[in-house]
């Protein structure tokens, strides 16, 4: 790496279906075609950047490589990204015509969201079997759509006659019935998505998925969470646990959190519009799954780390900054999907969800966006109190799947100026549309307030 050389690192990051491939794959098109018309660089009150002698470089190892030209294609064939399935990373390198003497060395690290369920195993005081365990008895203690199916194992591991794989057999009973009702909280998380990247498949009954899908690294390095009172019992099966679980820390999560907490920079994309199209206890869930990961990726620094950290920022040339966290750019994707009079409102909304915890980071300066990465719909005008789009519409009235086709106007709801107390599915809808993306593969998509994202991580 040469002296003239500000390497980059940005990590993307959500919950599953939160749109992380859409906004990888729309950022590196935007780069690679890069045109300063549709795409600006640096300051909003000075020309735009052009970006020139852009180069593809080989992934980050031990990383995958993104399958960028993949995705793209099937955008352009208007079918979205099937969802992410392991970790993988995209590296390049270019020139800004904004960055006098510096060129960007840029690495792009996208994970699945079931992973970010692991995160609690590696936060001081949740990194070892019993904290965790602990952590884990009183997390579903709070929510009583978790309380009642965890019932029946709890109430098992009070059976004398109880051993590891009917414990084992038990916890993956209730993951799946927990599956089933849509609650995202599944750990390990490997249990929702293999280390092979293999999610379950449809159409299996709870029974099946708990014959069929383990807990842990392998399914001969299995465990489960147990209350203090079952560890004590059970003083053998709660050792063995403790090394899997240890075991599974190290291998699985530890790797992703250090990753990701050697960024320079992090969005995390929270779906503002899928939530209210569900309900409260899923917006409930979806936060507490931010908090565990804003926790593990926080530095927790003292006063005077985090003065260096101020001061490098402000003095050192950026081929010198530190690796470590500066920036978080919380995005609410799909903007595309909600009015323009409502689009103040979305980031709003994203911000009451998170500021919270985003004020409790040390040191690291975050910002809310509202983006669409493929904008893939127009308003109607004068349909601003009907909030009127159009758009090739995935579904028809009856939830049948249309194929694509030409575009059609429909309704979308109003958003609340705050988030409710309390919503049921079905009280917000947001039809989803169909990609529009160039075939040419020199041209990237409409884009909202992506090249924002970027200059603000990037700068």
């Amino acid at each position: 790496m040469s002296f003239k050389t500000a390497e980059r690192r940005i990590g993307i990051l959500g919950p599953g279906w939160s749109g992380k491939t859409i906004f990888l794959t729309s950022l590196i098109n935007h780069l690679a075609a890069h045109d300063p018309r549709h795409f600006h660089l640096g300051n909003k009150d000075k020309a735009s950047g052009e970006i020139r002698k852009f180069r593809k470089l080989p992934s980050d190892a031990p990383w995958p490589e993104f399958e960028y030209e993949k995705f793209r294609e099937r955008l352009v064939h208007r079918r979205w990204p099937k969802k992410t399935r392991d970790c993988s990373s995209y590296v390049c390198r270019f020139e800004r015509t904004d960055w006098t003497f510096t060129d960007v060395f840029l690495k792009l690290y996208d994970l699945p969201g079931e992973r970010i369920n692991d995160f609690a195993m590696v936060r001081p005081g949740s990194d070892t079997f019993a904290g965790w365990s602990d952590g884990f008895m009183k997390r579903i203690g709070q929510d009583i759509s978790y309380a009642d199916r965890f019932e029946p194992y709890l109430k098992y591991l009070e059976d004398s006659q109880i051993n590891d794989e009917r414990i084992l057999t038990a916890y993956k009973l209730t993951l799946a019935q927990l599956r089933q009702a849509y609650k995202p909280y599944l750990t390990p998380s490997t249990f929702a998505l293999s280390r092979e990247g293999e999610p379950p498949p449809a159409g299996r009954t709870p029974e099946q998925l708990a014959a069929e899908r383990y807990v842990g690294l392998s399914p001969d390095a299995e465990f489960a969470p147990l209350p203090a009172a079952a560890r004590q019992r059970l003083p053998r099966v709660a050792e063995r646990f403790a090394e899997r679980f240890n075991r599974y820390a190290g291998q699985v999560v530890s790797p992703l959190v250090e990753t990701l907490q050697s960024c320079h920079g992090l969005v995390v994309l929270v779906d503002v519009l899928q939530l209210l199209a569900t309900d409260t206890a899923t917006r409930d869930d979806y936060q507490e799954l931010l908090r565990d990961m804003l926790r593990a990726l926080n530095p927790s620094e003292n006063v005077l780390q985090r003065v260096y950290r101020g001061v490098s920022d402000v003095f050192l040339p950026r081929q010198l900054r530190p690796n470590w966290i500066t920036r978080i750019a919380f995005v609410a994707p799909k903007a595309d999907l909600v009015h323009p009079t409502d689009r103040n409102r979305m980031k709003h909304l994203l911000r009451r969800m998170v500021e919270r915890e985003a004020r409790d980071l040390d040191g690291i300066q975050c910002e809310y966006f509202n983006v669409a990465a493929v904008s893939a719909t127009s308003s109607v005008p004068g349909g601003d109190d009907k909030r009127i789009l159009s758009g090739s519409t995935m579904l028809d009235a009856a939830g049948r799947l249309l194929e694509p086709g030409d575009r059609q106007k429909f309704m979308v709801s109003a958003l609340p100026d705050d988030w409710p107390h309390h919503w049921n599915a079905g009280d917000y809808v947001f039809p989803s549309v169909y990609p529009q993306i160039p075939p040419r593969r020199d041209a990237a998509p409409d884009h909202i307030g992506l090249n924002e994202v970027f200059n603000f991580l990037c700068y």
